[in-house]
């Protein structure tokens, strides 16, 4: 953005659209920082995605791209115009927008099948794919021990050869406290141990380039790192088969039978 101005390339065209500021007032459009289900890994979160909305609702939103359409036809290919049209013909948005707590931590995490999860602390106008929930922490720490719960339970489902629910939403938050696994419950000692272990594999997994086909292939990526195999041991040795086999059957369906 530069004074007065305002550019921008909407997703799949090749041409920069430029409104007047006072636009984006007047429909009250701002930018925000999409968590994208797409961009969630185990212990990782790939990139945040750049989208427009309006804090009057869809509508509003509309009506801004179709004058920021008009006002650029003459710099558009016509590729371009039809794409931007089936865009706007298209749009989505919440009726109002709710933000993450730049104050606060996160545990970000699947909502379908594999319920893995990732740490982070949001920026200014940070908002969540609908396909995820979010675990507010009032620390790094307690966000780090629960990432590295949920992804040590859903690598529990794999190696159990069981399949996962199709929608999970709060039924792998159920499934820490019926494991005995909620942070309060648990020794500091343990608790410390398991955060700075996941915080390692966070700062580790961060820094590579890494893509999965799906998150069965990125859960036994983790099981190879000997960060995430001390997780599973100190898990391990803290809940006892029948409660674990009872957290596993509220996100998961029966074994696969051979």
């Amino acid at each position: 953005m530069v004074e007065n101005s305002f550019k921008f390339r909407l997703h799949n065209t090749s041409r920069t659209l430029e409104v007047p500021t006072t636009w984006l007032q007047k429909h009250d459009i701002d930018l925000y920082d999409l968590i994208y289900v797409g961009e969630v890994f185990p212990f990782k979160i790939r990139r945040t995605l750049k989208i427009l909305l309006s804090r009057r609702g869809r509508t509003s939103l509309k009506s801004f791209l179709m004058e920021a359409l008009n006002a650029n036809l003459d710099r558009l290919t016509s590729d371009d115009v039809s794409k931007i049209n089936g865009l706007i013909n298209e749009v989505r948005q919440p009726v109002n927008p709710a933000t993450l707590n730049e104050g606060k931590w996160y545990v970000i995490y699947r909502c379908d099948r594999a319920f893995t999860a990732a740490t982070i602390r949001p920026t200014a106008n940070t908002i969540l794919d609908s396909h995820l929930s979010a675990i507010e922490c009032s620390s790094e720490e307690i966000a780090d021990y629960y990432t590295a719960i949920l992804n040590y339970l859903a690598y529990m489902v794999i190696i159990q050869d069981r399949t996962f629910i199709r929608h999970q939403f709060a039924r792998p938050v159920l499934a820490i406290t019926i494991a005995g696994l909620s942070y309060k419950n648990i020794e500091r000692s343990l608790s410390d141990n398991i955060s700075k272990l996941s915080r390692m594999l966070k700062n580790l997994i961060g820094a590579q380039s890494l893509n999965f086909s799906n998150q069965r292939e990125a859960l036994q990526h983790i099981a190879h790192l000997p960060e995430f195999q001390q997780i599973v041991q100190l898990i391990d040795m803290k809940i006892s088969r029948d409660t674990l086999e009872e957290a596993l059957n509220l996100v998961s369906g029966l074994k696969k039978l051979n």
